[in-house]
């Protein structure tokens, strides 16, 4: 995991928390890498039954930077 998504697992339930605060939650590689693994992690916890995703302050996601949708068509 990295510092921009945080997962915390009790009872079965998996907590993401989405906290790139320079970036407003903007899809980056950092950020689709920290997302990734830690849905990689969820997928491979049997005890976990509920996701819960959350953001922070007022934002939850921005979308796709510019920079990361161009790197796609790469």
């Amino acid at each position: 995991m990295n510092d921009i998504i945080k997962l915390d697992i009790k009872d079965g339930i998996a907590i993401v928390k989405m906290e790139d605060r320079q970036g407003k939650n903007t899809f980056t590689k950092d950020f689709v890498n920290g997302i990734t693994e830690v849905f990689n992690i969820i997928r491979n916890n049997q005890d976990v039954r509920v996701v819960i995703l959350t953001g922070y302050d007022n934002y939850f996601s921005c979308g796709a930077s510019k920079e990361f949708l161009l790197q796609l068509q790469e």
